[in-house]
């Protein structure tokens, strides 16, 4: 996949330009908006060839990540040494040829960011590195005028002799190289965000599936009252304010209430086993909409709700039993 493709870049120094060059174009020439394209291409290559509902996919992209991960963590501490200034000839490969492409920018042309150029605003990071590969005061601005004689200078008091205008300009070579590998490294970290995204938003949506399908399946509510002493209890709940009122229900036909019951795991006790439960269902024909007309639905009712109020009255005194007792024993 053209992903795995994005970790990988090739530097190769050219001795001819001292110039080095990164997966074939001069770091000197290369724009963050090459980046920020490639970036975009990328999210649109896996938008496109991804399944965010298939497992399988999902794996891909961790495995994917994974190899991100590392790549981020090794890419990183080499920038560590690039920063600085330590170096290695291993890292990149050395040309004498000099290629079909002349550099249109040397190491030491820092152009300040324009139209032609999208903007590119390196110059201060190139110089800021710079600053550091020779521990020089960040606090200060510098040209890079006024910082290529700081580096003479310095070099002169501390070696006897004034600094080769070919290093310079390698030196200024490596920092492009830095400042380059520093915006493949934040490119491929946006990456590797967008598919942890991708990771996560899959997990969510798995793990509310899953609870969902744990509430539907594996817990259920079990009533030992008959379907119409369910609907009673309910609409008693509802009609003393225990259960919110639907401000929307103005015609109180309870449709929330009863589609609420409907669908959760609620049982009632089987009239004809006691030990059987049923579950709750059709509760429009136990909780009807026109109520309190019939007299012998209304004496169920009642003695529904005076065996509801006894055991109540009786919790309540088992409760003052044992409110009491408590009393007693801290006096």
């Amino acid at each position: 996949m053209e992903v795995e493709k994005v970790l990988k870049f090739d530097i190769e120094y050219n001795l001819p330009y001292q110039n080095f060059l990164y997966n074939n174009h001069w770091v000197t020439q290369v724009q963050p908006v090459y980046f920020d394209k490639t970036k975009e291409r990328i999210v649109q290559l896996i938008d496109e060839n991804i399944n965010y509902e298939d497992e399988s996919n999902i794996i891909f992209i961790e495995d994917l990540l994974n190899d991100l991960t590392d790549f981020i963590s090794t890419l990183n501490e080499r920038l560590d040494k690039y920063y600085s200034f330590q170096f290695s000839v291993q890292d990149w490969s050395a040309s004498l040829d000099s290629p079909k492409y002349k550099p249109e920018i040397s190491p030491l042309d820092l152009p300040e960011p324009s139209p032609v150029n999208n903007f590119d605003d390196r110059e201060e990071y190139v110089i800021e590195i710079v600053k550091g590969f020779f521990d020089i005061d960040f606090d200060t601005h510098y040209t890079k005028e006024e910082l290529n004689d700081i580096i003479f200078k310095n070099n002169e008091e501390d070696e006897g002799e004034e600094i080769d205008i070919n290093e310079i300009q390698l030196t200024y070579a490596k920092a492009h190289l830095t400042y380059i590998l520093t915006l493949h490294l934040e490119m491929v970290k946006e990456i590797a965000l967008t598919l942890s995204n991708i990771v996560k938003v899959y997990k969510r949506k798995k793990s509310n599936i899953e609870e969902k399908s744990v509430v539907a399946d594996d817990l259920k509510l079990e009533f030992d009252l008959s379907k119409t002493n369910l609907g009673h209890l309910f609409y008693n709940l509802y009609e003393i304010g225990i259960i919110a009122k639907d401000k929307t229900d103005v015609r109180d036909e309870r449709t929330k209430l009863k589609n609420y019951l409907n669908h959760a795991n609620i049982f009632y006790q089987d009239k004809n086993d006691k030990s059987k439960y049923n579950r709750a269902q059709k509760m429009n024909r136990a909780m009807p909409i026109s109520r309190d007309i019939d007299e012998k639905e209304v004496k169920l009712e009642i003695a529904f709700l005076t065996d509801l109020t006894s055991r109540l009255n009786n919790r309540i005194d088992k409760l003052e039993e044992i409110f009491s007792k408590i009393k007693q024993k801290y006096k």
